[in-house]
């Protein structure tokens, strides 16, 4: 008899390794099945598996590669080496020492940290998708420990690099245990954000390598101060890391003046769209809490980032390091810590303003909810003990003695313990705050229903707070990116709310465009410091949302009426490009222009490839789109690639309304999906008619898709399945490995049995045509 768990264990591991592509979310944010977008904590796989400890070989060739790298380190320059990772051997990467004081203040010359360019020879050469490596030699940590903890706990509310730990060895000699940083680059900001097209600089000169800087902690140069109207000046104290704006400089002047007015009698509305205010706080507020002295917080100058996003106009601070927070010496760290410094801008001028002082506080009794529980804290130090202590006692290089790495590991527990003890003596939270519960939505008196764009939606919570309820605020944002707009709740019965005075407060979010709608809601006692709370606690990263339909468009002529996904030889388009392609067909005898239409693969942005005016749909013709994120090749290239392995497409008018939708699976290589009857009937998998009549020779038979019967049993299976359809025609059948992968094909005439003795135990998909059915293998 086979194992139930384990059915229930491979059940559960392909379901969550098969993501649906219609709602493209960076990696690090994830809709939750509480109606709530969350920001990390899920568990990494490849590269950055903690439950892993990777042994990675760096090679080198020159007979005196140290001393070249040494000289190397001022200069940036990598020297080649070939790389093995567990077996796997990646040749031609690029290595030179990294760090600042890591480098210069250690008296070792042989821990040193390493950067790893994937790329250095081939440039398209990944490990993972990753292009650049961070191995750190924990300088400053005897615990080995701190950066881990750090980046592990503070990624529930900040973006933090990935990390995990790594046993080295150069040309055969152990170098021992070093920290793998994800690289704060392009890949690493396109996990956290919609897209990575945004400036993104390091708060450090550009030459701090070469020329160390002087200790001059809190000078005002790259804490966001306003330094004047020359770029230039802005240039000796931030590094600008990649950027496709054609003036980041400016913008980065034009955020720290806006940040500089402080007199202004509109702060807060002046400044919100040059900055996000609320990560800045949440970022500020984790960087005190862990009493982080490589810090904005701490340095003001250096040591965090920043990025400035294109889809709200507006820069985010970013946490760079963390392998020296937690000292002992800091445990009684103000909260406010330099916030009465004008060379901090982003605190001294943010905190000053007691609503956003509020929401900082707020913010802070959540990290120490979430950060400081000695419960879960504590645990999980021991459990790095158990995987690491053995690794750091054969460690003959690291840079402390065993003794002093087992008194860092009991004194990181015990700074927890006291920081967490010094904070509970706090006023600030020793308060009571308003509690706020049983939030809902509701369309036509129904919860959690999402609505159409012509609805309104209906927003209630309970909120109690033992000094009285001030004020209740409804926050919310339409798409995923944006600014939120507020709206007060009542509960006296005029504003929704059936009963005055019951603790239920509610207000109403107007009809919105198609796509996903954010909110979270703000309690305010009614106390003398206005004290905050908010529901999701992790706003404005953590909320609640619905997703808004489209409403449809019954008038219009253009279907869209084929694709191909995976286009290997059928298609080029006018550079020789063999690229996924959508054809839309006009049923009217009018010239249709498509300026302002938009079309999209991602229900949370409806408006993701615009058409420009002049787009024609000739009257009873085709227009070819070439899905080839090359929208440089021309108006009609668009800005994202259509997945083999299946999604959605929606084609709507500059109205928001849904002109035509498909949705498709599995396709077929130099395969077409295609309308049947031309322009009007259902989609089927045939040769393609590419800008031309979908109606092929009257003769040749034609399955529809939509109406094919596929079937496999047993499920799950040992030694054989069972595959039939109802084609009247021979099919050709695939089947796919739990990652895509095609591992085997064959003819089917109604019915076959396949061997599944070779396939080890898993989940895999046998696609007919367009049609794809799942099953299980276990031996």
């Amino acid at each position: 008899m086979k194992s139930s768990s384990k059915l229930i264990y491979i059940l559960f591991a392909f379901i969550f390794s098969h993501k649906s592509n219609s709602q493209s979310l960076p990696d690090e944010i994830y809709f939750a099945g509480n109606h709530q977008v969350l920001m990390g904590g899920q568990p990494y796989q490849g590269l950055y598996d903690h439950t892993v400890i990777k042994t990675m070989e760096l090679t080198f060739n020159q007979p005196h590669f140290w001393d070249t790298m040494l000289v190397n380190y001022y200069t940036y320059t990598d020297l080649p080496a070939t790389f093995q990772v567990d077996g796997q051997i990646y040749d031609s990467v690029g290595v030179r020492f990294r760090g600042a004081t890591s480098f210069r203040d250690i008296d070792s010359l042989n821990k040193l940290s390493f950067n790893i360019s994937m790329d250095y020879t081939f440039g398209l050469q990944r490990i993972d998708g990753y292009k650049t490596l961070n191995l750190n030699n924990n300088y400053l940590d005897n615990s080995m420990m701190k950066e881990y903890v750090y980046n592990t706990l503070a990624r529930k509310h900040i973006p933090m690099p990935k990390v995990s730990y790594v046993w080295l060895k150069i040309n055969g000699m152990d170098w021992g245990l070093y920290i793998n940083l994800e690289q704060e680059n392009k890949d690493y900001l396109k996990e956290w954000f919609m897209t990575n097209n945004g400036s993104f600089w390091r708060a450090v000169h550009p030459f701090h390598h070469t020329v160390p800087p002087p200790n001059t902690i809190g000078d005002g140069t790259a804490a966001l101060c306003y330094l004047g109207t020359q770029d230039t000046t802005y240039q000796k104290y931030y590094t600008l890391r990649s950027s496709d704006d054609s003036i980041p400089w400016q913008r980065l002047i034009n955020s720290c003046y806006q940040l500089s007015i402080t007199n202004d009698s509109d702060f807060i509305d002046s400044l919100n769209p040059f900055f996000d205010i609320d990560k800045s706080l949440w970022m500020l507020a984790t960087e005190n809490i862990f009493s982080d002295d490589d810090s904005y917080v701490f340095k003001g100058r250096t040591d965090y980032c920043i990025y400035h996003e294109i889809e709200t106009g507006r820069m985010v601070p970013i946490q760079l390091d963390g392998n020296s927070v937690m000292q002992p010496k800091y445990y009684d760290w103000s909260v406010y810590y330099h916030a009465d410094t004008s060379t901090y801008p982003l605190l001294k001028n943010l905190l000053q303003i007691p609503s956003i002082k509020q929401r900082y506080l707020a913010h802070y009794r959540t990290l120490i909810k979430d950060y400081f529980d000695t419960t879960f804290t504590s645990p999980l130090i021991d459990s790095l003990s158990v995987q690491i202590d053995s690794l750091v006692l054969a460690d003959t290089m690291k840079l402390m003695a065993d003794t002093s790495y087992y008194k860092a590991v009991n004194k990181l527990k015990s700074n927890f313990e006291k920081r967490r003890k010094f904070l509970d003596s706090l006023p600030e939270f020793n308060v009571a705050v308003p509690v706020i519960t049983s939030v809902q939505s509701f369309v036509n008196n129904i919860a959690w229903q999402n609505p159409s764009a012509n609805d309104s939606v209906f927003i209630t919570a309970f909120v109690m707070d033992s000094s009285g309820v001030k004020n209740v605020n409804l926050h919310f944002v339409n798409y995923y990116t944006g600014n939120f707009q507020s709206r007060q709740m009542y509960d006296n019965g005029t504003h929704g709310d059936s009963i005055v005075s019951d603790s239920i407060y509610s207000a109403f979010i107007p009809p919105a465009n198609p796509g996903v709608m954010q909110f979270y809601i703000e309690a305010i006692a009614n106390d003398s410091a206005l004290t905050a709370s908010y529901e999701p606690p992790g706003a404005e990263h953590n909320v609640y949302y619905y997703m808004i339909n489209p409403v449809a468009d019954t008038s219009s002529a253009i279907v869209i009426n084929e694709i191909m996904a995976k286009n290997k030889t059928a298609v080029a388009d006018s550079s020789n490009e063999f690229d996924d392609w959508i054809e839309l067909y006009n049923n009217s005898g009018v010239d249709v222009d498509l300026g302002n239409y938009s079309i999209t693969d991602d229900t949370l942005n409806y408006r993701k490839f615009i058409f420009n005016q002049g787009i024609i749909v000739p009257a009873n013709g085709y227009l070819i789109l070439w899905a080839d994120e090359q929208h440089s090749q021309g108006d009609t290239h668009l800005n994202f690639k259509l997945s083999s392995n299946g999604e959605q497409l929606f084609l709507l008018n500059p109205q928001f309304e849904l002109v035509d939708s498909l949705t498709f699976g599995l396709q077929q290589t130099d395969s077409a999906l295609a309308r049947v009857p031309n322009g009007t009937g259902n989609f089927i998998v045939q040769h393609h008619t590419f800008n031309a009549n979908n109606n092929l020779n009257a003769g040749l038979q034609q399955n529809d898709f939509n109406n094919l019967n596929l079937k496999i049993y047993p499920n799950p299976a040992d030694e054989n399945v069972l595959v039939t359809t109802n084609s009247k025609t021979p099919e050709t059948v695939f089947i796919y490995d739990a990652y895509g992968k095609c591992i085997d094909k064959f003819l089917l005439r109604s019915k076959a049995s396949y061997n599944t003795k070779s396939l080890p135990d898993g989940c895999y998909t046998v696609q007919c045509m367009s049609v794809a059915q799942k099953f299980v293998v276990i031996h």
